[in-house]
């Protein structure tokens, strides 16, 4: 069997590299639907976020990528006012928006799906 599930770091690594080769060429979806499973599995496992709230998740990617309110605002495609009052706790974060930043993060959609 070419992929197990994963036990390491290293073999964590090796796949998230392998799927990203695999993502930019064609004829491999079935590798590609099984790395996206066992990796999925393993950030579930390793990397909770479970007790973490997507306003916190927001602000740390801002952080991450040097984006600021009205950055997210143009990503989503949302005025300013509306990302601020998410920023602040006056709103919660509406299920477009999650959409939106999770495709641009590049991160799986659980992370804004509360």
């Amino acid at each position: 069997m070419k992929y197990k599930v994963i036990k390491s770091q290293v073999q964590y690594c090796k796949y998230c590299d392998t799927l990203e080769q695999f993502l930019i060429t064609t004829g491999y979806e079935d590798e590609i639907e099984l790395l996206t499973l066992l990796i999925e599995s393993w950030d579930h496992d390793h990397n909770s976020i479970d007790n973490v709230d997507d306003v916190t998740i927001l602000r740390f990617l801002m952080q991450e990528h040097g984006l600021r309110e009205v950055d997210i605002a143009d990503i989503v495609g949302v005025g300013r006012g509306l990302v601020l009052e998410v920023l602040n706790k006056k709103r919660t974060l509406p299920q477009g928006m999650c959409s939106e930043l999770v495709r641009h993060f590049k991160v799986t959609k659980n992370v804004f799906d509360r």
